[in-house]
């Protein structure tokens, strides 16, 4: 579905300044500090691909295949023969009528009503504009302008044979001039009836400014795509640049059997901006825990720059590995996904009975299945720093994230899970050093890190109900062993300004 480009750009900047909640995109960011002409002049690669053709740019390379890159008359010609390879195209502007023929094609009952969500607050209409900023957009997106079209002929189209074939059904006598009527329809039809409807695991597109060449994820511990789950795993991507890229995303993600999405991440999402040089190989590697269960999983990768491949995409390919998982490792479960509970039992009323419980390992063909209980830790050494260490504000009772960097700088190797699993982990202090929150939330760490290793990831926070200033101090705690802190390791230390829930909404 497409949608008015001069409308499109103006509701991505008015949802951008007035509603967005966050201000790490860089649209948000400029469209925060920037008025409407200053912002479609900008020169940041992401607003300029924000602003200028963006559902052309994000259509061509589905059927742009050769080398180099493509001139505007090559970028059009090839997005609206994209357009012509879906079963059904539509326009914004047209949503009622698109849902309408949507549901008779799916044999749904009709909607009625379509609701309407993330609404932009307080913005200009195209009509709205003063003349030289709407002659501007426009120049910046030809193109759009004439793929939008091409779309709106498209649904047109489409449409009317929805109308001719519900009068043929209503037609008492069936006659051959409405039968006739119909096929005329369809000869006549802008869509390309010769293409194929493009297939999830057929899609390999891209301008190929940088080139996938190979994906391979394999387990740890036999170096295998046959996996346990609560193995860890490393997925390698390899690629090829084929020109100077100053600012590369390298993603990955997983499809099960039913080509349903498990997961997906990218280099840019873990704050890494990568710059690569044309003729040069270079590989990224994803490690992670595998804790899906047991079925057989497939591995896509895709190249873009910046945050998003909406506006430019270097390479995308589904299904470029497989791998299966075949068993578990630790406690036995079934299901989609292999958590990690701990287990904790006893009567509701002590002083009317007690549940006693021993050990029971369940045999299964010949072999147990055993948990491993990991033991307790001889050394605490360890460097725990928040990456963002500027003082904060927040509610009373908030639950917030703080994205942290842990490093190992013991001799052990420190367990993820278990009854004795290390976790990020928090103190709560006031103004005077008096203890808010001792047992702060605890952070699972995502997979076990060996000595010498360094994670990043998100630690959970509640806030303390008393408001004032406050100390937050970030640590890690083995269960049932001991705090770092309280072992020689200095916590990470913010200060936070905790404000009352009304101030804070």
């Amino acid at each position: 579905m497409l949608r008015e480009p001069l409308d499109r750009v103006l509701s991505n900047y008015y949802f951008s300044r007035n509603n967005a909640s966050t201000t790490l995109a860089a649209n948000v960011k400029f469209a925060q500090s920037m008025e409407l002409e200053e912002y479609i002049e900008c020169e940041d690669f992401e607003i300029r691909s924000d602003v200028s053709n963006a559902q052309t740019n994000h259509f061509y390379p589905l059927i742009w295949s050769a080398s180099g890159k493509p001139d505007n008359e090559q970028k059009l010609s090839s997005a609206k023969l994209a357009l012509e390879q879906f079963h059904l195209v539509g326009v914004l502007e047209q949503y009622q009528d698109f849902v309408d023929v949507l549901c008779y094609e799916q044999g749904w009952p009709p909607v009625l009503k379509v609701p309407l969500e993330n609404t932009t607050l307080r913005r200009q209409k195209v009509p709205e504009l003063p003349s030289h900023v709407l002659a501007r957009l426009r120049a910046l997106n030809e193109l759009d302008i004439e793929l939008y079209e091409h779309a709106r002929q498209l649904f047109h189209s489409h449409r009317r044979r929805i109308m001719v074939a519900c009068i043929e059904r209503r037609s008492a006598n069936g006659s051959g001039k409405v039968a006739e009527l119909t096929g005329a329809l369809k000869a006549d039809s802008l869509r390309s009836v010769q293409s194929a409807p493009l297939s999830s695991k057929e899609v390999d597109f891209g301008d190929h400014g940088a080139e996938i060449v190979s994906v391979d994820l394999l387990g740890d511990l036999i170096a295998s795509p046959q996996l346990l789950a609560g193995e860890s795993f490393v997925c390698r991507v390899i690629f090829k640049a084929n020109e100077d890229i100053p600012d590369l995303t390298v993603g990955i993600y997983i499809r099960d059997e039913q080509g349903r999405l498990v997961f997906g991440t990218n280099s840019r999402l873990h704050g890494s901006k990568l710059s690569v040089t044309k003729g040069a190989e270079y590989f990224v590697d994803f490690a992670a825990r595998c804790d899906l269960g047991m079925a057989k999983y497939t591995v896509g990768a895709a190249l873009h720059p910046g945050t998003s491949h909406l506006q430019r995409c270097f390479h995308w390919r589904e299904s470029v590995a497989g791998f299966e998982v075949i068993g578990q490792l630790g406690y036995h479960s079934v299901g989609a996904f292999k958590l990690h509970p701990t287990l904790s039992y006893g009567p509701l009323d002590p002083t009317k009975g007690i549940l006693e419980a021993e050990q029971a390992i369940e045999s299964n063909g010949g072999f147990q299945l055993l948990a491993h209980h990991t033991a307790a830790l001889p050394e605490f050494s360890a460097s725990i720093k928040a990456l963002n260490a500027e003082p904060i504000t927040v509610a009373a009772g908030q639950v917030f994230e703080i994205e942290v960097e842990v490093s190992n700088t013991s001799q052990c190797n420190w367990p993820s899970i278990g009854m004795r699993a290390v976790c990020i982990s928090y103190h709560w202090l006031d103004s005077a050093g008096s203890m808010l929150v001792y047992d702060g939330k605890r952070t699972p760490l995502l997979r076990d890190v060996s000595p010498a290793a360094t994670v990043h990831m998100w630690a959970s926070i509640i806030a303390p109900e008393q408001t004032g200033d406050a100390h937050l101090q970030l640590t890690l705690v083995q269960e049932h062993v001991g705090w770092f802190d309280e072992r020689g390791c200095p916590p990470a230390e913010i200060e936070v300004m905790v404000e009352t829930v009304d101030r804070a909404l």
